[in-house]
Parts: structure tokens; C-alpha cells; sequence
């Protein structure tokens, strides 16, 4: 690194607000990172810099993060995981002693990665204690993702403000939760909007959901092994969260039949389907306009009870209903005249996932009578994944689906696909 390199260098980075340094494309080789920061011997690089992702290739490199970062400073990213692998720990050791919040006070948004857990599924609490005692350092911030806290941590964070955004990714069987925890009546997370939260054993969820039921939350999303009993309980506890009525636009709850991020031990969790009666906790919330049910034992909906969801409603733009489980008789079913009903009371709906579809000639000539001649007909739908499908005569099915959705653009899914591909060369295309 020549010194006239290194002027040219800091002349042109005062204009820097935002550096990304990955150990995946688009890479920067990190050796020549260690040149300037050794070249700048103390010296700050990027005064205005506010926004920095800092996952380096090699653990070497990793230490090197203060040449690059400013007084200005509002957004960190720091990846655990290197090039390497998946050990953590001279990283963390790192992380630790750098003391960010005392230098960089005025940061409001801190996220850590890592993917450090072992084949018998342990989290690191070294990780955990680390994000968390860097976390109550600082007093402004609006957005955390972390895989979890400390109890300590997590009242902070629920006590401040600010806090607009919390990701505990994954929070695994051990409880951020204080002993006792807050009530509901506690007043906690006084401004957050949104929520992501992954868990595996549903008293922590429970617990922790309670301790949002005033926040104004306009995101919420949950991933959690679930049979119907927690999938009713976790419903019921929605409900509760009455600050977000009128708020909630986005809501996702990602079921499995088995804890997240574990191929390797056995879960007693046995998936039956949700019924209409649970779902209804969640029709408080009428200003939804993104749904993504994915439920391990489907959902026993039939159509009335789907025009009963759809009116609830009404201002939907995404609706996704799937499932994870691996018996197709647990699958969730939608019939064609169910379509129809959501063409009619959701005209804002753009995109619908469902995984299985009843496209039959018998629940064609159903939908058609109920139709009527001249259908209300949705302008706005562009695409419909159907994952999975008994199709008699896709032709006359793909001319209904676009007689109701008139802006169709795309159907899309395995069982489509594969009626697609035994029709005629002229028609033989994804699109139908």
C-alpha cells in the first residue's frame, strides 16, 4: 500500500455511507482490507459511514472491523461465521472485548448472525451473553436481530422506547424470559412494530408472545413446531393482542412436525388440523393485507367457513395456505368455488399460494353455477401457486381461473406443471 494509494483512498471515502463486506459474492479479498487498515495506522477511513455489514472471509481479517467503521454509525451487521466453518469462537472473544456501544453510542440497529450450534442441538450461550451485553450498552435502539437474549437483555430491550423492530431467530428451548415473567398488563415493547420469533417449546413462545399483547405491531411472525393444542393456545394468545387490531398488516406462523433446525432427534409433536373455530382469533386483526399460514396439519376449512376468513379480511393483497405435513391427507384444501369467493371479497388480493386444489370437472361445474353468468371478477390477482392439484381438463380450468381473475398472469406449481407438460407443444409452457 503505497502512500499515495492511501490518499487517493481517503479522499474518496469520506463519501462512503455504506460498506457490505461478505464472504460470499460479491466478495472483497480480505488481505487487502488488513493492508488499509494496518496502512492507516489509527487514522478514521470513514467518517460518514452509517451502515456496515462485516462478515469477512477469514478470522484474521475479522478483528480489523474499526478501521472501517465512523462516528456516524447507525446500522451494524456482524456475522459469527466465517469462511471456516462454523466455529464461532475467536470471533466472539473479538465481539466481546471491542465494547462497540461505549465507541459508537448512536447506533440503532444491531443485528448478529451466526449459524454456531452443534449436531445434538445446543445452543452457545457465549453467544447469547455476548449479543446481550452489547446490546444494553445502547440506548437508542429501534431494530435488533439477534438468535436470543439474556432475561437481563430482554427487559432492556422491552423497556425501551425506541424499539421498533425484534428478530429472536432462534430462540431453541432456552427462555429469554425473565423469572417471574412480565405480565401482559406490563406496558412492555411500547412502540414495536415488528416481531420474528422462532421457538421450540410452546411455553416459551407462549409467554413471550404475552408479553407483546400492547405493542402496536404491524409485522408479526412465528415459527414454531406446533400440534393443534399449541396451535389453538397460540391463536387464543393472538387474540389478546388487542393494541394491534387495527395495526397488524402482516401476520406469518410457520409450523413443522418436528423443532426448527434439528434433523436429528425426534419430536412428539402430532399434527392434526386447525379448525375454523381457532382461526378465528386472528379475524380480529381487518387490516391484514399479507397472510402466510403454513401449518403442519393443514387447516379443516370448508367454504363457507373460507368466506367467513375472507371477509374478515377483506383488504388482503397476499394470501398463502400451506402445510408441512407429509401425509397429502392432511393438506389443506381449497375447492374452485373458494376461489370464486375470494375473487369477490378480496379485490385487493394480488398474490395466492395454496397447496392443494380441488380442480376437478365435478368442482368446476360447482364453481361455474355459483359463478353465475356474469362473475365478479378480481382485477389485481397476477399469480396462483398451486402446489398440488387433481386436474381433469386443465384447459377449461385455466379459462375459468382467468375468467374470474382477469389479470391472471401466472399459474404456477408441481402438479401444473406436470398437466402442462402432456398437453400439445403449442400449449406446453409453465404459464398456462
Amino acid at each position: 500500500m503505497l502512500p499515495s494509494e492511501l490518499s487517493r483512498v481517503m479522499f474518496y471515502a469520506r463519501f462512503v455511507k455504506k460498506l457490505e463486506v461478505y464472504n460470499t459474492g460479491p466478495r472483497l479479498i480480505g488481505y487487502f482490507l488488513v493492508l488499509l487498515a494496518k496502512a492507516l495506522q489509527g487514522r478514521i477511513l470513514l467518517l460518514n459511514i452509517e451502515y456496515l455489514i462485516w462478515n469477512p472471509d477469514d478470522d484474521y481479517e475479522f478483528p480489523f472491523i474499526h478501521a472501517f467503521l465512523g462516528p456516524n454509525i447507525r446500522r451494524l451487521i456482524i456475522s459469527l461465521t466465517g469462511m471456516g466453518g462454523y466455529a464461532a469462537s475467536s470471533r466472539l472473544s473479538d465481539t466481546y472485548k471491542w465494547n462497540l456501544p461505549e465507541t459508537y453510542p448512536s447506533l440503532v440497529s444491531f443485528q448478529m448472525d451466526d449459524y454456531d450450534y452443534d449436531y445434538d442441538y445446543h445452543a452457545n450461550p457465549a453467544i447469547i451473553t455476548t449479543a446481550s451485553h452489547m446490546i444494553c450498552g445502547w440506548a437508542h435502539l429501534q431494530v435488533v436481530a439477534v438468535n436470543n437474549l439474556t432475561p437481563a437483555a430482554f427487559e432492556y430491550l422491552a423497556s425501551l422506547p425506541s424499539l421498533r423492530e425484534l428478530s429472536l431467530s432462534d430462540i431453541r428451548d432456552i427462555s429469554p424470559l425473565p423469572d417471574p415473567a412480565p405480565t401482559p398488563e406490563s406496558g412492555l415493547f411500547p412502540a414495536l412494530q415488528g416481531l420474528v420469533v422462532t421457538y421450540n417449546r410452546p411455553d416459551i413462545g407462549i409467554a413471550l408472545l404475552q408479553t407483546v399483547t400492547c405493542a402496536p405491531l404491524v409485522r408479526l411472525s412465528i415459527t414454531c413446531p406446533c400440534d393443534a393444542e399449541h396451535g389453538r393456545h397460540l391463536l387464543k394468545t393472538l387474540l389478546t393482542c388487542r393494541a394491534a387490531y387495527n395495526s397488524l398488516q402482516s401476520l406469518a406462523i410457520y409450523s413443522s412436525e418436528r423443532p426448527y433446525l434439528s434433523t436429528f432427534i425426534e419430536s412428539d409433536i402430532t399434527p392434526a388440523a386447525l379448525s375454523t373455530e381457532s382461526l378465528r382469533n386472528v379475524f380480529a386483526f381487518t387490516n391484514l393485507l399479507d397472510v402466510e399460514l403454513e401449518i403442519a396439519g393443514g387447516f379443516d376449512m370448508d367454504d363457507a367457513e373460507l368466506e367467513e376468513m375472507a371477509r374478515a379480511w377483506r383488504r388482503l393483497e397476499c394470501l398463502s395456505l400451506r402445510t408441512r405435513a407429509a401425509d397429502p391427507g392432511q393438506h389443506s384444501r381449497l375447492t374452485l368455488r373458494a376461489l370464486v369467493i375470494l375473487a369477490r371479497e378480496c379485490q385487493a388480493l394480488v398474490v395466492l399460494d395454496i397447496e392443494y386444489l380441488d380442480a376437478t370437472m365435478d368442482a368446476l361445474n360447482v364453481a361455474r353455477v355459483f359463478a353465475g353468468g356474469r362473475p365478479m371478477v378480481n382485477k389485481h390477482v397476477q399469480s396462483i401457486n398451486i402446489r398440488h392439484s387433481p386436474i381433469d381438463d386443465i384447459q377449461q380450468v385455466s379459462l375459468f381461473l382467468r375468467t374470474i381473475f382477469t389479470g391472471l398472469e401466472v399459474i404456477a406449481g408441481t402438479s401444473w406443471r406436470r398437466e402442462m407438460s402432456g398437453m400439445d407443444q403449442a400449449t406446453n409452457s409453465e404459464d398456462s
